[in-house]
């Protein structure tokens, strides 16, 4: 083989690559999506009823029962504005349980109000408005009741306050797509933003001896989130989560 066709053929090698690089580039974009933007829509969403197993799994691969996870989204009438109320309920193994309250327009997603309580008198209730949100909380029963109000910036989804995989299911689910978008920070007032990407389409077991085609998500969030979900209740289907220590949490459909 000559110098020259050893020069083709590296440049042939090098035009293949940049091929790639750039149809990944293309597969790979980011969608930057605003509150109200129209690519997000929950008008398909209908009330349902659904129930995980949560289990633990330790880097070691030792795993236990932790939990049992309801999760139930119902129409609600507020002030003549029709709403969605999702409330998820953990039962953990040790006795303890904690409840959280979601409400949202289910046009476009927008947060209206969140409620956390654990049982042991910890609560957090947010409501947001135009601009801002306000707030009442407490550590426990007989402290302090703190209340305010802190501006925003621009407005954001709740997705890190409970609306997660809902949320996501919201959006146009095909392989290779991805958006970022603005939430709420789960234990802060702050602004955080979101961003997942769409892998695949797969079956996925949906409880006992069931399975279902479920689009394949994944989510960073202080570890890696993946979700499966689909188009019809009750949409999400399954979750897994692995923390930066390694422990992996997985919610799976009973």
């Amino acid at each position: 083989m000559n110098i020259k066709s050893v020069s083709l053929i590296k440049n042939a090698l090098a035009l293949v690559a940049l091929v790639q690089i750039v149809g990944f580039a293309q597969t790979t974009e980011t969608k930057k999506v605003s509150v109200g933007d129209p690519v997000v829509s929950g008008s398909f969403i209908r009330p349902y009823k659904n129930l995980w197993r949560l289990t633990y799994t330790k880097p070691t691969g030792e795993s236990m029962a932790a939990a049992t996870w309801s999760d139930e989204v119902e129409e609600i009438t507020v002030e003549s504005r029709r709403l969605f109320k999702r409330t998820q309920i953990a039962k953990y193994v040790n006795g303890g349980y904690s409840t959280l309250i979601n409400v949202f327009d289910p046009r476009i997603f927008a947060p209206v109000s969140r409620d956390f309580r654990r049982k042991n008198g910890m609560f957090n209730h947010i409501d947001f408005v135009p601009g801002s949100i306000s707030f009442q909380r407490a550590d426990a029963p007989g402290t302090d009741v703190k209340q305010g109000t802190v501006k925003l910036d621009t407005a954001v989804y709740d997705f890190y306050g409970g609306l997660y995989g809902l949320l996501i299911d919201g959006f146009p689910l095909k392989a290779g797509y991805s958006a970022t978008f603005p939430s709420l920070d789960e234990g802060t007032d702050n602004i955080r933003p979101a961003t997942f990407k769409v892998l695949r389409e797969e079956m996925v077991e949906a409880g006992p001896g069931k399975q279902v085609k479920a689009w394949v998500v994944v989510c960073e969030d202080d570890g890696m989130m993946t979700f499966w979900l689909t188009k019809e209740a009750p949409y999400i289907i399954k979750l897994v989560y692995v923390n930066q220590q390694g422990i992996k949490s997985t919610y799976s459909m009973m």
